[in-house]
């Protein structure tokens, strides 16, 4: 009998996947909305028990206990951002049920499948393991020589694919990402190369230290730069834009022979204890060959997040098999900005030297400031950015004019991205003329950046107000008289220098997805000099639930307005907000607009809350009082709309 006597006449059979009979691995994923979902799972966050519901769940649709609690997890955080509106919390979580095959490639015997290796091997194997695998199931089952090899060569792409995924698989989960998911890239890189050298080596994915293994320091021979001129030196990191080039000199390596090849394998993780979420993994960039001839390689690197990164640099010889450890290690810190303002140029931004803190504010611990003459509302614009154009422009539209905030205005303005003519079916029912709407038209997609920007430059008022299309007057707001109260304490606190931007999202009804109220039960490790500067921009966050802040945070929250009740705080411990926002037009165009016209990321709050040098260095004054505006999205389905993280894991 031959042993493949049935899988020979049936070649494709080799590849099939084998059937499942074992445990079931259920994944979660939130994808677009023209995925298939397995189930929607919903839960009113604010009358139901999310672990019994998600349990019954589990119960209705086979999940096994691990998947059930990484679900009861998920549910629990996502709760979290979705409370806070003024009618049910129902959050809405789509549950794409996967199984995961314990076997990544089968192959039928005598008509029974075997498993040739398994899943939990991909995450592990070689190009070398094919012939010892394939050989292993040789002997077992007794194949012809000839057969054999048929296993062999079927077997070999398999492996590839293997490793290929895992690389992919890799980069998903490295941390390193835009708020796309997208991630950096470099031409010519050798991804794979990279995975087999961290595989064979044992070097794993912790980006250790290079004297972690005893390889030593090579620092200085790499270097980074966005522009054909010396770098930027600011504090301790060198200052890039989101595409740089990292030059890599093999000059300074006695360890490597001039006369041999060799490659620089380089890796990007975010600086450790940047952030009190678990760090991330980091991104493998793949590894580079440097040719006898040739003292330094360039490689450019695009599309880097905002923030601060360490770049490292791995030295290795010029080994096919990428099987020795690194000779040397080089860390270069990098700090991602829109770009770089250190030329003396019309228009850019005025850079300061970092401060060890921002200066402590006369209000800080004092009393709430006495009242002024009232004054009148001064004029002022507001800009809206439309998209979708849809229900939640209408509703929001509706509820501007109802409240007496649009009659409040010396212009309003909208923006429609990608605005189609002689017919645009968003501006049915003569919206523009029913509310008196200025139009800016706009055919192609700017994104907020470039779309706020331009609308602010077409205004005329010293006083802007930023909407956009899904932020409506939150219910709770009495009529008129609230209104202009809140505008005029707004504008006061503008006007006295007492704040340079104003918060406008209301602060008891801010509407969901409501990603501050992470915080909810953590206050205290927010504000503290050990906390990371990243989470600690969220300090006036807790504005939407704690009353008086500065009872929390003493030294960086102190009450600011002099009619009714605001909180201040530096820009070091308040980021900049996509959400309504009021503030004057020329601080606007001298401060933020030169970020926003170089945002090609086109979100702008990460590129300028997480560009330290044109934010919290500066020591700006952001102020929230009770609000307004509730966030009211109902055109687009949950899983759609901002994803917020959960709350920071215990220390």
């Amino acid at each position: 009998m031959s042993a493949f006597g049935s899988i020979l006449p049936e070649r494709d059979s080799i590849s099939k996947i084998c059937p499942i009979d074992v445990k079931l691995y259920f994944l979660l994923i939130v994808v677009a909305s023209s995925t298939v979902f397995g189930a929607i799972l919903r839960v009113n966050c604010g009358k139901e028990s999310a672990r019994s519901v998600t349990q019954s769940f589990c119960e209705a649709h086979g999940i096994d206990a691990e998947g059930c609690g990484s679900l009861v997890d998920t549910v629990n955080g996502r709760c979290l951002s979705w409370s806070g509106t003024e009618g049910d919390n129902i959050l809405e979580v789509p549950v794409n049920i996967v199984d995961t095959p314990s076997c990544a490639f089968s192959i039928v015997v005598d008509g029974a499948p075997q498993c040739a290796f398994s899943s939990n091997e991909a995450a592990s194997v070689l190009p070398e393991h094919v012939a010892p695998m394939a050989q292993k199931i040789c002997d077992r089952f007794h194949f012809k020589a000839g057969d054999c090899d048929v296993l062999e060569k079927n077997l070999r792409p398999h492996v590839e694919r293997a490793i290929e995924h895992r690389v992919l698989e890799a980069r998903g989960k490295s941390g390193v990402t835009n708020h796309d998911a997208s991630a950096p890239l470099a031409q010519s890189a050798m991804l794979v190369e990279m995975d087999l050298w961290r595989k064979r080596t044992g070097f794993g994915s912790t980006y250790r230290f290079a004297e972690d293994v005893g390889a030593p320091s090579c620092d200085g021979l790499i270097h980074a730069y966005s522009r054909p001129r010396d770098s930027e030196s600011y504090g301790n990191r060198e200052y890039v834009t989101k595409n740089l080039t990292i030059t890599i000199d093999r000059r300074g390596l006695p360890m490597l022979q001039a006369s041999s090849s060799a490659h620089v394998c380089l890796a990007v993780r975010p600086p450790a204890a940047s952030s009190l979420y678990p760090e991330a993994n980091g991104l493998d960039v793949g590894c580079f060959l440097f040719h006898q001839a040739v003292a330094t390689v360039a490689v450019n690197l695009t599309n880097m997040p905002y923030g601060a990164f360490d770049i490292f640099g791995y030295f290795v010889d010029d080994d096919a098999s990428f099987s020795t450890m690194h000779r040397c290690a080089a860390k270069l810190r990098v700090h991602v900005i829109p770009f770089l303002p250190f030329e003396p140029l019309e228009g850019m931004l005025k850079v300061v030297e970092p401060p060890e803190r921002c200066p402590l504010h006369p209000l800080v611990k004092r009393p709430r400031p006495m009242a002024g003459p009232f004054r009148s509302i001064p004029q002022f614009s507001i800009v809206i950015l439309v998209h979708r154009g849809r229900q939640a422009l209408r509703k929001a539209l509706e509820s501007w004019q109802r409240s007496g905030l649009l009659s409040m205005a010396k212009e309003r303005i909208v923006l429609v991205q990608e605005l189609r003519e002689p017919h645009d079916p968003r501006l049915d029912d003569n919206i523009l003329k029913y509310y008196s709407l200025r139009l800016l038209k706009e055919k192609s997609q700017l994104g907020i950046s470039l779309g706020l920007t331009r609308l602010v430059e077409s205004t005329t008022s010293p006083f802007v107000l930023f909407l956009e299309e899904d932020f409506r007057v939150a219910d709770a707001v009495s009529g008129l008289n609230e209104v202009q109260m809140e505008i005029h304490d707004a504008a006061d606190l503008l006007l006295s220098a007492r704040a340079h931007v104003v918060r406008m999202r209301h602060t008891q009804f801010p509407g969901v997805p409501n990603c501050a109220n992470a915080w909810k039960g953590h206050e205290a490790r927010l504000g503290n000099r050990e906390t990371p500067a990243r989470n600690n921009q969220s300090v006036l966050d807790v504005r939407s639930w704690i009353e008086d802040p500065s009872e929390l945070y003493p030294d960086d929250v102190w009450s600011c307005g002099r009619f009714r009740e605001h909180f201040c705080a530096y820009s070091t411990h308040a980021s900049w907000t996509n959400n309504p926002i009021f503030f004057s037009r020329p601080w606007f165009l001298e401060n933020i607009a030169p970020i926003a016209r170089a945002d090609t990321g086109t979100r702008l709050e990460a590129a300028v809350s997480f560009s330290n040098i044109f934010w919290s260095d500066q020591c700006y004054i952001v102020a929230h009082g009770k609000g307004l505006f509730t966030h009211d999205d109902i055109d687009k389905p949950q899983w759609e709309q901002t994803v917020c993280a959960g709350p920071p894991p215990s220390p």
